[in-house]
């Protein structure tokens, strides 16, 4: 039986050991891009994910050890309902023990976008990978006979309710209404540049006396 895997949050620190793993033959084989990573473009990446909200990487340790790497994507669709796009990958020395369904059977509550459904990219050919996202709930959706297929796990009834339906409804409309303002503001701008500058000003204003008072409640 596999031992259960302890979930922690990825850090810098473990940009090298997954950089190893994701350039081991068999998992670059199994990647949708096969192609080797370099050191630095890898490090960049991991830098940047780390710090992007819309990410979440998990490392699973086995025994005190990293074992994989489990990642969620958010994909916000606009004026639709967003993606989680998951993803893991195994310690090349961590594969052949039926690791990988505890690890990802623990990761998904860990998930921090709840109540959306996941989605997973895998190759056709990749028959392991398949198996594992199967027996962990998710189905794969229309086959256009290309090489890479889609499986989906939709959100169930204890991940999701009514608010985050309408939290999300609400941030749809906002990004919409967002680009609205913005069309005014370049409308503004071009039509009457030094009105539309001291009008900017004086909105700066009243929201740095907002931010100032605001800052007060956290003193």
């Amino acid at each position: 039986m596999s031992p259960a895997p302890r979930l922690r949050a990825a850090t810098l620190g473990d940009g090298p050991v997954l950089l190893d793993w994701r350039n081991d033959p068999l998992t670059r084989a199994a990647s949708l891009d096969p192609r080797p990573i370099g050191r630095g473009a890898h490090l960049s990446w991991f830098a940047a994910a780390l710090a992007d909200p819309a990410r979440q990487i998990l490392i699973a340790e086995l025994a005190g050890d990293p074992a994989g790497m489990v990642r969620f994507d958010l994909e916000k669709a606009r004026g639709g309902p967003c993606t989680v796009w998951v993803s893991i990958m195994l310690a090349p020395r961590a594969r052949g023990f039926g690791h990988g369904g505890p690890i990802l059977a623990a990761a998904m509550p860990a998930c921090r976008f709840r109540g959306k459904p996941l989605r997973a990219r895998i190759r056709r050919g990749n028959a392991a990978s398949l198996s594992l996202f199967r027996a962990a709930g998710f189905e794969a959706g229309p086959d256009d006979g290309t090489d890479i297929l889609t499986l989906t796990k939709e959100p169930t009834m204890t991940e999701t309710s009514k608010y985050d339906a309408i939290i999300d409804e609400i941030e749809a409309v906002r990004s919409r209404n967002n680009k609205n303002w913005m069309d005014i503001l370049r409308l503004a701008f071009r039509h009457s540049p030094q009105d539309a500058a001291a009008i900017l000003r004086e909105i700066y204003k009243e929201d740095k006396a907002i931010s100032d008072l605001a800052a007060k409640l956290t003193e």
